[in-house]
C-alpha cells in the first residue's frame, strides 16, 4: 500500500517516520506525521487511506470513516477497499445499518470485484446470518458470496 505514496511524496522520511510510528503501535505519533503528509499533499489519495488505517487503530470510528471516504473520493490505487474499511468501523461503532447500506452500495456496483463481494457477504453473515441475502435483495443486488 505504501509503495504509491513514497514514489510521490517529497519528504519520504516523514512516510517513513509514519508507517515505523504505526508499526510501533504509537498511534497518536503515526496520526500527527499522516496530518503533516496530507497538509503537504491533500491530493494524494493514499494519505488519507493511511490516516484512516491509523484512526481505525485508535478506535476513532467516526473520523477513521471520513479519512477513508476521503480517500475513496480522491480514487486511484489502493483506494479500492477504503468502502470495506469504513463499513468495518461502522459496525464496530454499532451502526449496523449504515455498515449494510455501504457494502450494499458496492454489491450494487456492477463492476464489484467478486473477491470483494465475497468478502461483503461474509462480513454481512458477521453482522447477522441472513443479513447478505436481505442486503442483496433490498439493493437488487447478487446473493452470492
Amino acid at each position: 500500500m505504501f509503495g504509491p505514496l513514497k514514489k510521490r511524496n517529497d519528504a519520504p522520511s516523514d512516510l517513513d517516520a509514519a508507517v515505523k510510528l504505526f508499526q510501533q503501535r504509537k498511534f497518536g505519533d503515526a496520526l500527527r506525521c499522516a496530518d503533516a503528509i496530507i497538509a503537504a499533499d491533500p491530493s494524494l489519495a493514499l494519505s488519507h487511506r493511511f490516516r484512516g488505517e491509523v484512526l481505525f487503530e485508535m478506535a476513532r470510528w467516526s473520523d477513521c470513516q471520513q479519512a477513508f471516504e476521503q480517500a475513496e473520493v480522491i480514487g486511484g490505487p489502493g483506494t479500492e477497499e477504503c468502502f470495506f474499511w469504513r463499513a468495518l468501523a461502522a459496525s464496530n461503532a454499532g451502526d449496523s445499518a449504515r455498515a449494510m447500506f455501504i457494502i450494499g452500495e458496492y454489491r450494487a456496483k456492477p463492476d464489484a470485484a467478486p473477491d470483494m463481494v465475497a468478502r461483503c457477504h461474509a462480513l454481512l453473515e458477521r453482522l447477522g446470518p441472513g443479513l447478505a441475502a436481505q442486503v442483496a435483495a433490498a439493493m437488487g443486488g447478487r446473493v452470492d458470496g
